[in-house]
């Protein structure tokens, strides 16, 4: 199965080789899902630049995105400086997240990642979890058809962008040893 490119991102220098610069004046990665995520477990996991923006941009910076019965995504809130992994049964809710601080700045590399499985949702900044155990809630009955890569804005007007490196799906929630051990290299 072939991801479809949605607008015209385009490859940079990344961490490791060539990186995808995208967001909403570049574009992102439509990809498709059969095969690939499981609505009961995963593990998305990414390197990321903010190319022009900081922790304290006040839009949405959504990094993967997939909506089916339920949703499940990897993002950095509006008017915060939190990555959230969120989940739920339905866009409407009820949805559970786990935050926790980021310090993207212009420029610099910050591994992130999110995990889902039935103990709940986990988001991780630079290696460190949200929290000592996953936040309790919902996942998604099925995901979608297709998953997106990239960083959309959501429902704000915004063009800036992100470039995007080295992403790994798997088909369960690593451990935090795993994904500090793939932050530290």
């Amino acid at each position: 199965l072939v991801p479809e490119v949605e607008g015209k991102p385009v490859l940079v220098p990344g961490k490791v080789g060539q990186g995808l610069q995208v967001g909403p004046t570049y574009g992102v990665l439509k990809c498709p899902s059969a095969g690939v995520l499981r609505p009961d477990a995963g593990t998305v996991e990414m390197w990321v630049k903010a190319v022009d923006w900081d922790s304290s941009d006040p839009k949405f910076h959504v990094f993967f995105d997939t909506r089916g019965q339920g949703v499940l995504y990897l993002y950095e809130y509006f008017n915060t400086d939190r990555l959230l992994m969120l989940s739920g049964p339905d866009v409407a809710g009820p949805l559970s997240n786990s935050q926790i601080t980021t310090t993207f700045k212009p420029g610099e590399w910050h591994h992130i990642a999110g995990t889902c499985s039935p103990q709940g949702v986990m988001a991780y900044f630079d290696g460190k979890p949200a929290a000592a155990m996953p936040i309790p809630g919902q996942l998604p009955s099925k995901v979608g058809d297709f998953f997106l890569i990239g960083d959309e804005p959501w429902q704000f007007p915004r063009e800036n962008s992100s470039v995007i490196d080295e992403v790994r799906i798997y088909d369960r929630a690593l451990s935090p040893a795993h994904i500090s051990a793939h932050a530290a290299g």
